[in-house]
């Protein structure tokens, strides 16, 4: 019995940690944007269209949301994850305007070519942006220029709620 009984807390206890924060009750975000029609990313949020970031909209924001964060990735790039855009500490809203990344108080990290802030897709052929976004219920400890495993560090345990947008661009 009590071999049946540890046996069923050792599972339970690693499908918990398998298990993504929505199933522990955390609120999924909805996250869209006006920048991307019919799955694409409009040219004017390219390296080669203007470098803007694109405008977001996320809805179902816990009450206790303190701050967001933003992190945007091309899926498609090897290695998977390149960076276009890591923000953080921007205070609680329910959306950005396009070019926030330009005007909008925000800690941003580097992107893929090593600079701060956005970094607009132009990619050789089609390929598919994630933008996810994060509900913080504090804000985090990172200043300008941090890397996307500070980022990734500095906001776990700190997530509430997330959920992203997906975008492809072509030329």
């Amino acid at each position: 019995m009590k071999r049946k009984l540890v046996a069923c807390l050792i599972v339970t206890c690693m499908l918990l940690t398998c298990l993504p924060l929505t199933a522990f009750g955390s609120t999924t975000l909805k996250v869209t944007s006006s920048g991307i029609r019919n799955g694409y990313i409009q040219k004017v949020y390219s390296y080669s269209g203007g470098n803007k970031s694109l405008p977001l909209k996320f809805s179902n924001l816990p009450a206790d949301t303190k701050y967001i964060a933003v992190y945007m990735y091309d899926k498609n790039y090897n290695p998977a994850s390149f960076v276009h855009w890591t923000a953080v500490n921007i205070k609680k809203t329910s959306s950005l305007k396009a070019g926030a990344s330009n005007t909008v108080s925000m800690i941003q990290g580097k992107n893929g070519y090593g600079k701060n802030g956005y970094l607009g897709p132009d990619p050789p052929s089609t390929h598919t942006y994630v933008i996810k976004v994060y509900a913080l219920k504090c804000k985090v400890n990172l200043s300008k220029g941090y890397s996307l495993t500070k980022f990734k560090k500095a906001i776990k345990g700190k997530v509430i709620a997330s959920g992203s947008v997906t975008g492809k661009f072509k030329h």
